[in-house]
């Protein structure tokens, strides 16, 4: 996770030395991304301290339970696909081969990140934590959605049969 930051820090400060260049459109794009980007690092927050079973004193990320509120239906990891998203908003703003290598490197190590946390979380939580991962993807919102609808209409249709 510290190499992930440093690298994010470092893309930030690289993104305001070099000059601007590449689509404007892109750039545009950047916005709505950063906007989504900051929901996703800042939402999973509030959502450990309501639904984690966090004990007082300690810090949000320290939740007792496996979450599957809020974004946690969707993705297992929020927090790192806005850490992820903040770090393309950034490299589509300024489209240089500088931002564009720090984001890269920023975005490998949060997806190791990711991967290393699981390993840890299963060895917590166990058969839980492994049914959270066959139902809920690791970063992809897309699959995520799909899979909430389509468990959604599988109740309804269980429901309306059950009449």
């Amino acid at each position: 996770m510290l190499a992930g930051g440093v690298f994010t820090l470092s893309l930030f400060v690289a993104q305001e030395l070099v000059e601007d260049r590449g689509f404007d459109a892109l750039r545009w794009a950047a916005i709505p991304l950063g906007m989504a980007a900051l929901f996703l690092v800042f939402a999973p927050m509030v959502t450990f301290r309501r639904h984690g079973r966090v004990e007082p004193g300690s810090t949000y990320m320290e939740a007792t339970r496996v979450l599957e509120e809020g974004l946690f239906r969707l993705v297992r990891h929020p927090q790192y696909l806005g850490y992820i998203f903040l770090n393309l908003t950034f490299m589509a703003a300024s489209q240089h081969w500088l931002p564009l290598v720090l984001g890269a490197g920023a975005i490998l190590f949060f997806y190791i990140h990711a991967v290393q946390e699981e390993k840890g979380l299963l060895e917590r939580f166990g058969q839980e934590y492994r049914s959270y991962m066959e139902r809920v993807p690791r970063f992809n919102f897309v699959s995520g959605t799909v899979g909430v609808l389509r468990g959604r209409l599988e109740r309804i249709e269980h429901d309306s049969g059950a009449e």
